[in-house]
């Protein structure tokens, strides 16, 4: 018992100090530590990968006739906000690679019914010539098909083979993602006195809970639970939105507060403004100009 409790405590003081270190920039995990590791983990896992180009932004490797180009940002975030699981990250980038090898670049036969939009921040690096559209300040709208338990992004390239245009890309990839909705999983503290909700949160864990604010029946489906407010919608991330009436100024405020320390804990961070929606459109909330809109 004696022993397990001492285990306990060093593992405790072990992950106490990689905390603080990371706080102050002390820590041995960075940047050029995990390109390094990484290479050293393809690698050895894939002897016939070669290392093309390395120009500190994207790393090119050549597998046989295939080049392949790694951008790293999101692995950088992950192994930042949870050091002590940088090899386990690493591991499974290293997999992601090689199985992307793997795959032909041919569409599925079916992807019609299998595309679907998702949101991206465009400062971010983005691998080149996808398929995009702006939305709004940083946000833009990609396009995947899911490829087997990974997304396959959709590339000016695809588009140019397909017998499609990017319109009706975009109005296939909206129906897919509104048939998708029968499976969402949606959290929501105890309504208010009058039965009006104060605050909805989806946690479906999808990689498409944000993309949702898409939804052309978005403002329809969830503007009545707020008693027909306009809507505030923050998505910090990919796996989160948060959706409150834009007449509870407070609320929205506590938002925006949070959005910094809720994108800076993700590998894939989106939004640093809440989104006001209303029935016909989507745009970049701002205190001043919801209140002006608020007779009250």
């Amino acid at each position: 018992m004696e022993e397990f409790v001492w285990l306990c405590a060093l593992a405790g003081f072990i992950t106490f100090m990689m905390r603080w270190l990371l706080l102050r920039g002390l820590s041995p995990v960075n940047q050029q530590v995990i390109r390094q590791m990484f290479v050293e983990q393809l690698r050895a896992s894939a002897s016939a990968c070669q290392l093309v180009e390395d120009d500190g932004a994207e790393l090119t490797v050549r597998c046989g006739q295939i080049r392949c180009t790694i951008y790293f940002e999101a692995l950088y975030r992950r192994c930042m906000a949870a050091p002590h699981r940088t090899m386990l990250f690493i591991r499974q980038a290293v997999q992601a690679v090689i199985a992307a090898l793997a795959d032909d670049d041919l569409l599925p036969a079916d992807w019609r019914d299998r595309v679907m939009p998702l949101l991206l921040n465009d400062a971010i690096p983005l691998p080149h010539n996808l398929l995009l559209q702006p939305l709004a300040a940083e946000l833009q709208i990609g396009y995947v098909f899911d490829a087997g338990g990974s997304l396959r992004w959709l590339t000016e390239e695809d588009l140019a083979r397909m017998d499609s245009d990017r319109d009706t890309v975009h109005a296939l990839a909206l129906r897919n993602l509104e048939r998708s909705c029968h499976s969402l999983v949606i959290e929501a503290p105890p309504p208010l006195a009058d039965g009006r909700d104060r605050l909805l949160r989806f946690r479906t864990r999808d990689g498409f809970d944000a993309t949702r604010v898409l939804l052309p029946s978005f403002y329809q489906r969830f503007a009545p639970r707020f008693g027909d407010a306009d809507l505030l919608v923050a998505i910090p991330t990919r796996d989160e939105l948060i959706v409150v009436p834009a007449t509870d100024q407070a609320q929205a405020s506590f938002l925006q507060w949070r959005l910094d320390a809720e994108r800076q804990r993700s590998p894939r961070p989106l939004a640093d403004t809440l989104l006001h929606l209303t029935a016909e459109s989507i745009s970049v909330w701002t205190p001043a100009k919801v209140a002006a809109e608020d007779p009250a």
